[in-house]
């Protein structure tokens, strides 16, 4: 009697090639799941380093543009009476450079620790700077004791801003309390009159620090970042990722520590840079 045998895979071959597929994939998926971790790494490692050089070119700027660059009388800036009345704190207008260092504690009447987008953290030193925005030059004389002027075409100001009038003898400023057109109401008389070509500018001063952002990392932390805040009390968020700033003054510029951090990818880098005076 004659058997006819069967030809084929057994049952133990299918399941050894089955398995054998298994782990393939298994190690497919493996790799492909390590270079997607590194592709994720690479890509954070590259934004922590590109926010790193915005945040030093962001603080060479503010630096760099302080003061009153057309007449260099940056020190005249520092003693403007009408300045310290306006300003919640009068720290901002102590005598020194147009650039200076405090520390979070030292300025909490500055509404930088106000609850928000942009409270600053504990610890925070802050970077204040003052100098004039949109300078530009008079059109037409301006009489002593004036109490009202022309501003030139294209110059912008608001009620509640301070301006600043000087002919590089004599700096003077006061704040703006109506504008219609280009014509402007001043608060108070000017000291002194002021040929046509003298320069005309907006004075702003600026409050550089480490905040907290709403937003949450991969951990559930919120992210801080680096802010600005303005003479009008508004912030602006400029660079994500920023947990450290130290800030040391030194003749003629500021050494200023920076960290930034992506703590749900657990990178970080610091760097130290040089921010010099105008």
């Amino acid at each position: 009697m004659r058997y006819r045998y069967q030809t084929g895979e057994s049952l133990v071959e299918f399941m050894l090639a089955l398995s054998l597929s298994l782990f393939l994939i298994m190690a497919a998926f493996k790799l492909l799941s390590l270079a997607k971790a590194e592709m994720h790494y690479q890509l954070a490692k590259n934004e922590l380093m590109q926010n790193l050089l915005i945040v030093e070119y962001e603080l060479r700027e503010a630096v760099g543009s302080s003061g009153v660059a057309s007449c260099g009388q940056v020190g005249s800036l520092l003693s403007f009476k009408n300045l310290a009345k306006d300003a919640a704190g009068r720290v901002w207008f102590s005598q020194g450079t147009s650039v200076q260092i405090f520390n979070i504690d030292q300025v909490q009447g500055l509404g930088l620790d106000k609850a928000g987008s942009g409270q600053a953290i504990e610890n925070t030193d802050v970077l204040m700077v003052r100098g004039l925005t949109q300078e530009a030059r008079l059109d037409q004389v301006v009489v002593k004791n004036a109490q009202s002027l022309s501003l030139p075409k294209g110059f912008k100001i608001k009620a509640g801003r301070v301006l600043v009038v000087s002919d590089c003898q004599h700096l003077l400023s006061d704040k703006v309390i109506e504008v219609s057109r280009n014509h402007i109401e001043l608060e108070s008389p000017l000291g002194f009159g002021f040929k046509k070509g003298s320069f005309v500018g907006k004075f702003e001063f600026e409050a550089y620090y480490i905040g907290k952002t709403l937003r949450k990392d991969a951990n559930g932390k919120l992210i801080k970042a680096l802010y600005m805040q303005d003479s009008q009390g508004v912030r602006h968020e400029l660079v994500p990722d920023v947990t450290g700033l130290k800030l040391n003054a030194l003749p003629h510029a500021i050494e200023a520590d920076v960290k930034v951090e992506n703590e749900g990818a657990d990178l970080s880098k610091e760097s130290s840079v040089m921010l010099s005076y105008p």
